[in-house]
C-alpha cells in the first residue's frame, strides 16, 4: 500500500466522509493545496457504455476548456507558395509545417519554398522551427521510399512520415477524426502521427 505524506493525511481528515456534488469537490480541493507541482485530479465515471462497440468509446484523455494556458501557432504551408508572400504569419508562428507529396511535381514546388525559407531571420536564427511531414505515402512503393530518403537529406527534420488510407476518406464521410475511433486500423494511424504532435508541442 503506498504511503502518503503529512500534507496528505491532514486534508484527508478535512475531507466530507459522504458524497458530495461536483461543484462542492473541486472548491475542496482549490482550498487546500497540497504540492508545489500541478497536482493530478481522479475522477471514476460510471458511463454506461459498452467499450467493446467501436462507436461508444471514451477517449482516455480531455482537452482542458481554455487549453494548458500557452497558446501554440502552428502555420502549415502548401508547397508552392513562398516565404515572402507569407512574411506576416512567420513573424508570428511557433512552429512551421511543411506536407510533401511523394511525388517529383510536389518536391520540385517544395524545394524554391523551402529556400526562401532559409532567408527568413526566425529560421536562419533558430527562433522559428520547421518540420517536413510525408504526407499520403505508400511505403511500399518505391516513391514512397526515393522521396522519404530525399527528404531526409534536406536541412529540415522530417518530422513525421503519414501513410495513404482509405481511413481518412471513411471518416471524413462519417464527419469524425481519427481520434473518434478507436479499432486497431485506427490505431495504427495515430501512432502516425504522434512524433508529429511530440514535435508540434515543443514549439
Amino acid at each position: 500500500m503506498a504511503k502518503h505524506g503529512k500534507k496528505y493525511r491532514d486534508t484527508l481528515k478535512l475531507a466530507p466522509q459522504a458524497p458530495v456534488g461536483l461543484e462542492e469537490a473541486i472548491a475542496f480541493v482549490q482550498a487546500h493545496p497540497g504540492a508545489k507541482f500541478d497536482e493530478t485530479i481522479e475522477i471514476a465515471m460510471r458511463l454506461g457504455v459498452d467499450s467493446k462497440k467501436s462507436d461508444q468509446t471514451v477517449r482516455g484523455t480531455v482537452s482542458l476548456p481554455h487549453g494548458t494556458g500557452k497558446t501554440a501557432r502552428v502555420i502549415v504551408f502548401a508547397a508552392g507558395a513562398q516565404a515572402d508572400a507569407l512574411e506576416v504569419y512567420l513573424e508570428h508562428a511557433d512552429a512551421l509545417v511543411v506536407p510533401v507529396l511523394p511525388s517529383a511535381l510536389d518536391i520540385d514546388a517544395t524545394v524554391p519554398f523551402l529556400n526562401t525559407l532559409a532567408r527568413h531571420p526566425r529560421i536562419r536564427g533558430g527562433a522559428l522551427r520547421v518540420g517536413l511531414v510525408g504526407n499520403r505515402l505508400r511505403p511500399w512503393t518505391n516513391a514512397s521510399q526515393q522521396a522519404m530518403d530525399l527528404l531526409r537529406q534536406w536541412p529540415y527534420p522530417l518530422v513525421a512520415e503519414l501513410r495513404d488510407s482509405q481511413a481518412y476518406v471513411m471518416l471524413v464521410g462519417f464527419g469524425k477524426s481519427l481520434y473518434d475511433y478507436n479499432s486497431a486500423l485506427v490505431r495504427d494511424h495515430q501512432a502516425d502521427w504522434q512524433p508529429l504532435l511530440r514535435w508540434v508541442r515543443k514549439a
